[in-house]
């Protein structure tokens, strides 16, 4: 494994998932209180549903991070994006033109649940921009190198993501093969020097012996000894 030193501070994936709480819940507030104002209404009940399941995912990604993978979250930050973009554009639909006052006999009047619906309206642009951040964030930093270390089957497998869900720890060596199930950790680091396995190195032959018999001996030449002549008789 290698450490993901290239990416941001952790303290900025606690910021944006802190203002997104924030805006989550004022969000979920000021929706929940048109929909008390307008009685049983679809845009409305969508706008509560999109703040609701912003405001579980945010609580995981800062106490629960530790159980998410970049897959999980790349999924959730998606979603939660579209459904962003469709509650406030759903809201603006209905109100983001029309006026909240209204004059009856010279008194002037206003609509809360219009005013409500408009706040909803600022803070749904707001998170929508502030979950793309975030989106871009968690696929700059944490899914392309990790895709680039293992492929799809690391995205899912690797649950070392730091508080918010957004950075990696650490990221896997590329051409690392061997990862230990449910943390991504990785056992064979590259390490630029290539080893060489025991069986597969070569003996070298001893050197030949003068005394050896066998291949690879040299023998000396046999000079014959010198007879001496014969005595004439």
């Amino acid at each position: 494994m290698l450490n993901n030193s290239f990416a941001p501070s952790g303290l900025l994936a606690l910021i944006v998932r802190g203002i997104q709480l924030v805006f989550s819940i004022i969000g979920l507030g000021v929706s929940a209180g048109a929909v008390h104002q307008y009685g049983s209404w679809d845009r409305g009940n969508f706008a509560v549903a999109a703040s609701v399941i912003s405001f579980v995912y945010l609580l995981v990604t800062i106490f629960a991070f530790q159980f998410i993978s970049p897959l999980v979250s790349l999924v959730a930050e998606i979603i939660l994006m579209i459904f962003w973009l469709a509650a406030f554009a759903a809201v603006a639909d209905v109100f983001g033109s029309a006026s909240c006052n209204y004059t009856v006999y010279s008194y002037s009047f206003h609509s809360t649940g219009c005013r409500l619906s408009k706040t909803f309206i600022a803070f749904g642009v707001l998170n929508w921009v502030l979950f793309l951040i975030s989106l871009g964030l968690l696929i700059w930093f944490t899914i392309i190198p990790v895709y680039k270390a293992g492929g799809f089957n690391l995205l899912n497998q690797i649950k070392s993501l730091s508080r918010g869900a957004l950075f990696a720890n650490f990221i896997p060596a590329t051409g690392s093969k061997d990862l230990e199930a449910g943390n991504g950790v990785s056992q064979d680091v590259t390490s630029g020097v290539d080893s060489v396995p025991e069986d597969k190195t070569e003996a070298v032959d001893p050197e030949p012996t003068v005394e050896g018999a066998g291949e690879g001996t040299v023998e000396s030449p046999t000079v014959p000894a010198t007879q001496p002549h014969s005595a004439i008789h």
